[in-house]
Parts: structure tokens; sequence; C-alpha cells
């Protein structure tokens, strides 16, 4: 076969992300700082959200130590609406736009920044990373 396949870019530079518990406490690295930093190493501008700032705010300088794109700490708590919406606020006034919402956070209260960062024609990308239904005794019914 002779088909030519053009592969898409993998940039994400034009693209803004709120990535949802961004922060790790410790030396680990965590789902959400993971996130953000491939997403930075990408190119794209990232909202490192965390109920301690502190957490996601290393995790912004982890991204800038790398010399990969723009990233901002902020303190949020996805359980609350009145959170959820300051966050969404903040990242389309500093790069006015939201693209990809990444919650690592269980909580169904996510659906709130869901419903902030784009309306039914929306080409926001969503991404939920968890133990959905699960306790310490594992998951199942």
């Amino acid at each position: 076969m002779s088909e030519h396949f053009t592969r898409p870019t993998r940039s994400l530079s034009s693209r803004v992300a709120i990535v949802t518990g961004a922060g790790t406490a410790g030396t680990g690295i965590g789902n959400g700082r993971a996130a953000a930093i491939l997403l930075a190493e990408a190119g794209c501008s990232v909202v490192c959200v965390d109920l301690q700032e502190e957490l996601a705010a290393k995790t912004v300088e982890m991204i800038h130590s790398e010399g990969f794109g723009k990233a901002v700490a902020l303190r949020g708590d996805v359980s609350d609406e009145g959170d959820c919406r300051r966050v969404v606020e903040e990242a389309k006034g500093k790069f006015g736009r939201v693209d990809i919402l990444i919650n690592t956070v269980v909580s169904l209260s996510f659906l709130v920044l869901l419903g902030l960062v784009g309306g039914e024609d929306s080409d926001v990308f969503v991404l939920v990373v968890g133990n959905w239904g699960c306790d310490g005794d594992g998951c199942g019914g």
C-alpha cells in the first residue's frame, strides 16, 4: 500500500487547560501534577488548581524550571460552586479561554466547572481521572 498518512500535530500551543488536583504532597508526581506537566510540555498554558495552593505552586515551579509553557497556581475546592466559578473566571482572565478540563479530584461537583468553561457548542476536552465509587475496600457492587 502506498497510502500516506500525515500525523496530526501534538502541539497544544494555543490551548488553555484547567487541571484540578494539580498539587501533590511529598515527593511523588500524582495524576494531576503529571497531567499539568505533560500539557505544559506540549505547549499548553495550564491553570494548576489544588486545595493547597502551595502544592499547585510547586507544580508550576516544576513546569517553569523545565522551560515549558505558561502556568499559574490557584487554590480551589471543586466541591464549592463559588470556587469553581472563580477558577474559571481567573483562567479566562489570565489566558482568555479554556479548552481543556482535567479533573483528578473525585467529586461530581467538577461538572460545575464544565458548565462554566463552555456551552453546548463548546469544543472543551474533558478528562476525569479517579476511583469513582471506590473506598478503602475497593470498588464493586
